[in-house]
Protein backbone atom coordinates (compact mmCIF):
# COMPACT_ATOMS: atom_id res chain seq x y z
CA UNK A 1 0.00 0.00 0.00
CA UNK A 2 1.21 3.57 -0.14
CA UNK A 3 2.00 5.87 1.82
CA UNK A 4 -0.68 8.09 0.25
CA UNK A 5 -3.08 5.34 0.26
CA UNK A 6 -2.07 4.30 3.75
CA UNK A 7 -2.66 8.35 5.14
CA UNK A 8 -6.22 8.14 3.13
CA UNK A 9 -7.09 4.71 4.96
CA UNK A 10 -6.23 6.41 8.36
CA UNK A 11 -7.94 9.64 8.19
CA UNK A 12 -11.27 7.71 7.30
CA UNK A 13 -11.17 5.48 9.75
CA UNK A 14 -10.18 8.47 11.43
CA UNK A 15 -12.94 10.87 10.00
CA UNK A 16 -15.94 8.37 10.70
CA UNK A 17 -14.93 6.62 13.89
CA UNK A 18 -13.25 9.21 15.95
CA UNK A 19 -16.72 10.25 18.06
CA UNK A 20 -18.51 6.44 17.87
CA UNK A 21 -15.24 4.22 19.17
CA UNK A 22 -17.90 1.23 20.12
CA UNK A 23 -17.08 -2.69 19.32
CA UNK A 24 -18.49 -2.29 15.83
CA UNK A 25 -16.78 0.51 14.48
CA UNK A 26 -13.26 -0.38 15.98
CA UNK A 27 -13.80 -4.46 14.90
CA UNK A 28 -14.61 -2.77 11.03
CA UNK A 29 -11.57 -0.39 11.26
CA UNK A 30 -9.15 -4.00 12.26
CA UNK A 31 -10.94 -5.61 9.16
CA UNK A 32 -10.23 -2.89 6.97
CA UNK A 33 -7.33 -2.28 7.97
CA UNK A 34 -5.93 -5.74 7.54
CA UNK A 35 -7.75 -5.82 3.84
CA UNK A 36 -6.03 -3.22 2.76
CA UNK A 37 -2.56 -4.45 3.59
CA UNK A 38 -1.16 -6.98 1.24
CA UNK A 39 -2.45 -10.65 1.31
CA UNK A 40 -0.55 -12.70 4.45
CA UNK A 41 0.51 -9.27 5.88
CA UNK A 42 -0.60 -8.81 9.69
CA UNK A 43 -0.65 -6.08 11.67
CA UNK A 44 -0.31 -5.44 15.54
CA UNK A 45 -3.40 -4.41 17.26
CA UNK A 46 -2.03 -0.68 18.22
CA UNK A 47 -1.76 0.25 14.50
CA UNK A 48 -6.09 0.01 14.80
CA UNK A 49 -5.46 2.37 17.79
CA UNK A 50 -2.96 4.57 16.05
CA UNK A 51 -4.98 5.20 13.52
CA UNK A 52 -8.40 5.91 15.42
CA UNK A 53 -7.11 7.98 17.78
CA UNK A 54 -3.37 9.45 16.50
CA UNK A 55 -2.61 11.36 19.77
CA UNK A 56 -4.08 9.12 22.23
CA UNK A 57 -3.93 5.26 21.08
CA UNK A 58 -2.87 3.49 24.25
CA UNK A 59 -6.27 4.02 26.27
CA UNK A 60 -7.58 2.47 23.31
CA UNK A 61 -5.57 -0.80 23.23
CA UNK A 62 -7.84 -2.91 25.64
CA UNK A 63 -10.78 -2.42 23.39
CA UNK A 64 -9.08 -3.19 20.34
CA UNK A 65 -7.85 -6.46 22.44
CA UNK A 66 -11.71 -7.00 23.16
CA UNK A 67 -13.31 -6.24 19.65
CA UNK A 68 -10.39 -8.60 17.79
CA UNK A 69 -11.30 -11.53 20.15
CA UNK A 70 -15.03 -11.20 19.00
CA UNK A 71 -13.82 -11.42 15.51
CA UNK A 72 -11.60 -14.38 16.65
CA UNK A 73 -14.49 -16.18 17.93
CA UNK A 74 -16.45 -15.43 15.46
CA UNK A 75 -13.62 -16.38 12.66
CA UNK A 76 -13.34 -13.65 10.76
CA UNK A 77 -10.25 -12.80 12.30
CA UNK A 78 -7.11 -14.87 13.73
CA UNK A 79 -4.76 -13.71 16.70
CA UNK A 80 -1.05 -15.39 17.06
CA UNK A 81 1.68 -14.59 19.61
CA UNK A 82 4.75 -16.32 18.37
CA UNK A 83 3.52 -18.37 15.79
CA UNK A 84 0.59 -19.82 18.07
CA UNK A 85 -3.43 -18.86 18.37
CA UNK A 86 -3.91 -16.81 21.20
CA UNK A 87 -7.01 -15.71 22.48
CA UNK A 88 -6.22 -11.53 22.13
CA UNK A 89 -8.47 -10.67 24.95
CA UNK A 90 -6.15 -12.65 27.40
CA UNK A 91 -2.50 -12.75 25.81
CA UNK A 92 -0.12 -10.74 27.59
CA UNK A 93 2.46 -9.16 25.68
CA UNK A 94 2.46 -8.55 21.28
CA UNK A 95 0.15 -10.21 19.70
CA UNK A 96 -0.42 -10.29 15.43
CA UNK A 97 -3.60 -9.87 13.87
CA UNK A 98 -4.65 -11.60 10.38
CA UNK A 99 -7.42 -12.50 8.02
CA UNK A 100 -8.08 -16.24 8.63
CA UNK A 101 -7.22 -16.66 4.91
CA UNK A 102 -3.87 -16.64 6.18
CA UNK A 103 -3.87 -19.65 8.17
CA UNK A 104 -0.65 -21.87 7.87
CA UNK A 105 1.40 -18.40 7.10
CA UNK A 106 3.82 -17.09 9.34
CA UNK A 107 3.36 -14.09 11.00
CA UNK A 108 4.98 -11.36 8.78
CA UNK A 109 6.12 -7.55 10.25
CA UNK A 110 6.05 -6.27 13.21
CA UNK A 111 4.47 -3.27 15.09
CA UNK A 112 7.48 -1.07 14.15
CA UNK A 113 7.08 -2.70 10.14
CA UNK A 114 3.60 -2.79 9.44
CA UNK A 115 4.15 -2.77 5.45
CA UNK A 116 5.95 -5.88 5.39
CA UNK A 117 5.46 -8.05 2.25
CA UNK A 118 5.03 -11.66 2.40
CA UNK A 119 8.70 -12.70 1.42
CA UNK A 120 8.96 -16.18 3.38
CA UNK A 121 9.55 -19.06 0.94
CA UNK A 122 7.24 -22.31 0.65
CA UNK A 123 8.57 -25.08 2.40
CA UNK A 124 9.79 -27.74 -0.43
CA UNK A 125 8.15 -31.22 0.65
CA UNK A 126 10.75 -32.87 -1.02
CA UNK A 127 13.77 -31.34 1.41
CA UNK A 128 14.93 -33.94 3.96
CA UNK A 129 17.01 -32.86 7.11
CA UNK A 130 20.44 -34.03 8.13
Amino acid sequence: MSAAADQDLGQDLGQNLSEDLGDEAIAAAILALLRARNPGVSICPSEVARRLRPSDWRPLMPQVRESAGRLVREGRLRATQRGKAVDPRTARGPIRLALPETLGEPNKGSCDDHNAKATTPPLDSGARSA
